[in-house]
């Protein structure tokens, strides 16, 4: 009995499909517009359309001018001198690598010795690239 009722359903369904002939049939594409606009009037997709009409054309007629938004002043800070400051917690050895390039060799030092308070088993290593630093400094003198 099951199957019955199965069956039953998918022919009642099959055959509500089959009763619009309107979309069954080979058309040109333009006529398929058409026949989708027509079905769009038939099921009320117009009132929509005509009810946004007439919000926007009642609103148009009682405010016709929309007042500008009031723009405050906000306070300018110089964020460019707050960038150079450097926090401790953001110190590493490839931003002294970085000092060294650019040519920033007091930066460096600074950089290198508070990697060593930083991370002390690294001591020798930092060390080493102080000495280095000091170094080039001399050469370069």
């Amino acid at each position: 009995m099951p199957i019955d009722l199965v069956s039953y359903n998918v022919e009642t369904a099959t055959s509500q499909i089959n009763t619009d002939n309107a979309f069954n049939s080979p058309k040109p594409f333009s006529r398929w517009l058409d026949v989708v606009a027509d079905t769009k009037t038939r099921h009320g997709a117009t009132a929509p359309v005509k009810m946004h009409a007439y919000l926007i054309d009642n609103f148009i007629k009682t405010n016709p001018t929309i007042p500008p938004v009031e723009t405050t002043k906000q306070s300018s800070i110089d964020i460019a001198a707050n960038s150079a400051n450097h926090s401790d917690a953001l110190i590493s050895d490839t931003l002294a690598r970085i000092y060294i390039k650019q040519g920033y060799f007091e930066k460096a030092i600074a950089a290198y010795e508070k990697l060593i308070l930083k991370i002390p088993e690294k001591n020798a290593y930092f060390a080493a690239q102080i000495c280095s630093i000091k170094e080039t400094i001399k050469q370069q003198e």
